[in-house]
Parts: C-alpha cells; sequence; structure tokens
C-alpha cells in the first residue's frame, strides 16, 4: 500500500470511498504501512511533533481520519495487535503524545476502542492516557465513561477509577470520579466486599508504578527518599475519603518498602 507523507502526517491511498468497506486485510495493510513509514521516519527525541495523523484517499479525495480507520480496525480482533503497535509508536513520550486536531490527540481512537473491546487493553489504555497532555483533555472522559458502559464495574475498571482520581487527573478527574459514584454505580461496587477489596488492591498499584522519584545513582539517598515519601502522602490524600487509615498506612509502607528496595539495588 502507498504511503504519502506530508508536514501533519501520513496519507495511505485506498481504493474505497467509505471507511466501513474496509475489510479486515485492507486495515490490516493501512496499519502496517503507517507503522512502517514511522519506523523508516522516525519523530526526534525528545521532541515529537506537535500535530500528527494518518488519513485515507482514494483518487485524491480524502475519505476517512485516523479515528474512522481505528474504529474500522477494532472490530477486527486479529488486528488488535496491530492497533496497539501504532498506539504506542505515535506516543511521543509522557505527556507529549501529538495532537490529530485541535481536539484529538493522535492514536485516541485506537486506545479507546481496543480497551471497549476486550479488557487486556485496559493497561495498554492508561499507558496512552500517561503520554497524553490531560492539562488539556477534550475527550478522554468519555472515552472513559465509553470503557465503563462497557464492561462495568470489576477489578479491572476499579483500577481505572483508582488512576483517574490521582495519577491520571487532568482537567477533570475528581468531577468525573465524583460522577462514577453518584450516578454511575461505582458507590455501590466500592460499598461491597469484593469491590472494596479491589479498590484497595488498586490503589497500592498506584503507589507501586516506576516512576521520576525512583531511586537513582548520584541521588543524596536520605533526600531523595524523603522527596519520594512526600509524594506518596500528596497522592494518599487524594484518597482518604475512600479509604481508612489502616489501609492508607499499609499502602504507605508498601510504597516506601518498595523503594528502599530499588535504593538497596542502585
Amino acid at each position: 500500500m502507498d504511503v504519502h507523507v506530508s508536514g501533519a502526517g501520513a496519507v495511505a491511498q485506498v481504493a474505497v470511498d467509505d471507511p466501513e468497506q474496509l475489510q479486515q486485510e485492507a486495515c490490516r495493510q493501512v496499519l502496517e504501512a503507517v507503522h512502517g513509514h514511522l519506523r523508516q521516519h522516525p519523530w526526534a527525541d525528545p521532541a515529537p511533533p506537535q500535530e500528527w495523523t494518518f488519513w485515507l484517499e482514494s483518487d485524491g479525495t480524502p475519505v476517512a481520519g485516523e479515528h474512522e480507520v481505528y474504529r474500522q480496525a477494532c472490530a477486527f480482533p486479529a488486528l488488535h495487535d496491530h492497533v496497539h503497535a501504532l498506539v504506542q509508536a505515535t506516543a511521543g513520550g509522557p505527556r507529549r503524545r501529538p495532537w490529530a486536531d485541535e481536539e484529538t490527540p493522535t492514536g485516541s481512537a485506537g486506545a479507546a476502542y481496543l480497551a471497549m473491546a476486550d479488557l487486556r487493553w485496559l493497561p495498554a489504555y492508561l499507558e496512552y492516557l500517561a503520554s497524553c497532555d490531560l492539562d488539556h483533555e477534550v475527550h478522554q472522559a468519555a472515552e472513559m465513561d465509553g470503557i465503563i458502559a462497557s464492561h462495568g464495574w470489576g477489578p479491572a475498571t476499579v483500577g481505572l477509577a483508582a488512576a483517574r482520581l490521582w495519577r491520571l487527573g487532568g482537567q477533570h478527574g475528581d468531577e468525573q470520579f465524583g460522577g462514577w459514584l453518584e450516578e454511575g454505580g461505582l458507590e455501590d461496587y466500592l460499598d461491597s466486599p469484593d469491590g472494596a477489596a479491589a479498590f484497595r488492591a488498586a490503589v497500592g498499584t498506584e503507589f507501586e508504578l516506576p516512576g521520576p522519584l525512583d531511586p537513582a545513582p548520584g541521588q543524596d539517598p536520605a533526600r531523595a527518599r524523603r522527596r519520594f515519601g512526600q509524594h506518596v502522602d500528596d497522592g494518599l490524600e487524594y484518597f482518604a475519603e475512600y479509604l481508612d487509615e489502616d489501609d492508607l498506612g499499609r499502602i504507605r509502607g508498601a510504597a516506601m518498602a518498595r523503594w528502599d528496595r530499588l535504593a538497596a539495588a542502585v
């Protein structure tokens, strides 16, 4: 498949005038062609383009943007790995994902439709969110609502809620979490024994993820540990309304123990 490059992205030439006519093989060719272009022409590090997307043309006429292509491709489970690979390839780094248009980060539809289709892609969706500038979010809240609507509440989706409340809060995290509690069924789930246990586990996981405050060579260990401890304390404040002091203390202790293990290995 021919892929032509412009300053704003990649253009794939197809022989259809409606993206819904794209069958599995055609979608695969589009995804692989665009991904292949990115591998051959990698973005400068650490300065990815501010804007980048891909679209389809037929006889020189645009027929679909990346959103439509991702939506169609995600209908085929055999293509999910291809979609994920392209979404990853367009990340640009933490909070540095380019914009497909004025309101949508590139890869948005691919990451969201994958997570809506299959919960095994939810961790990848969280990785996608971490690559976005959530201080300027537009559609991410609707994407997360769509994921919850597709799967309901369970250990995986309550992990999304925990991440949304703090680490991936962005502009509307508090508001969205509150909406899930009041109208989205989250409060009932958290009131159940299984839901409460799943939320405690999800919050604990949030504080044991790799991050920039992990131990590193050349640091003053005591100062670095204090800085990490303050980071943990600040984060736990977001969850203080929903967990008791014993739970918060155990989570803090586990986070600090992880930091100490890493420091001992530096």
